[in-house]
């Protein structure tokens, strides 16, 4: 049965517990990760999108520890990726990103409503599909990276290029340091774009940037699947080409 995943930093454990025994009363299972490592391998990255593409809904618990963790913001990006209802949950004040901004989020900054948070997420329950989810629950979906042809993305940003070779389910690039690839230019967002690895291969999203995406010199609207020798442009000068290719012996 599909599961609500609890998004959190480690920092923020009590409120984490106080939110999962809420939800919990309320007659959902929760997912949570009471060690909350410290670092993402492999195998942590294995198990975590086990668990998000097993849930209906993500609650992601905001503040500002939270909004500077590279493993939360992996989390919710890769929901958000793969079709999973996600429900942001301010704890603290702080400077939400725009992507989570425009998603039905709560303020629990002065007094929490948990009977808000009920009805969001027996609406997303209400509304879940399996089928929806681009992850099975099982992991057929998402290919280990690793072990198929060699994925990669070159940057060509008028003064060199630089092959970056993608190893990750998800990779995302801006000018924030949270992202995959940190990319400090002016017509960069800080959330500019997200790549998920797919059974057909790695779809590109734009995640409402400010100078937008084109794919192929045509404004990426939507979610598209990726094939080799495609050009992503960030902006107007940032060229991307992404490549796929056997990997070398």
């Amino acid at each position: 049965m599909a599961h609500i995943f609890l998004s959190y930093s480690e920092e923020d454990a009590p409120l984490a517990q106080s939110a999962q025994k809420a939800i919990e009363a309320a007659g959902f299972d929760v997912w949570i990760d009471p060690a909350k490592a410290r670092y993402m391998d492999v195998i942590w990255h294995h198990g975590i999108d086990n668990a998000i593409g097993g849930s209906f809904a993500m609650v992601v618990i905001l503040t500002p520890q939270s909004l500077q963790s590279a493993l939360v913001t992996y989390e919710w990006s890769f929901a958000l990726g793969i079709g999973v209802t996600v429900i942001p949950v301010l704890f603290k004040e702080a400077q939400i990103p725009r992507r989570l901004l425009v998603l039905k989020c709560l303020d629990f900054s002065a007094t929490p409503s948990w009977d808000d948070l009920t009805d969001l997420l027996k609406e997303a329950q209400d509304a879940y599909n399996p089928d929806s989810i681009r992850i099975s629950q099982e992991m057929m979906t998402i290919i280990d990276v690793e072990e198929a042809k060699e994925h990669r993305l070159v940057i060509d940003s008028g003064a060199g290029r630089v092959a970056y070779a993608m190893e990750n389910s998800v990779v995302t690039i801006g000018r924030d340091t949270t992202n995959s690839i940190v990319l400090d230019m002016p017509d960069i967002s800080r959330h500019h774009i997200r790549l998920v690895h797919t059974v057909d291969g790695f779809t590109v999203e734009d995640l409402g940037s400010k100078n937008g995406t084109f794919l192929n010199d045509e404004s990426l609207k939507r979610v598209k699947l990726l094939k080799s020798g495609d050009v992503i442009r960030l902006g107007d000068k940032l060229n991307i080409r992404y490549e796929l290719a056997p990997k070398p012996n």
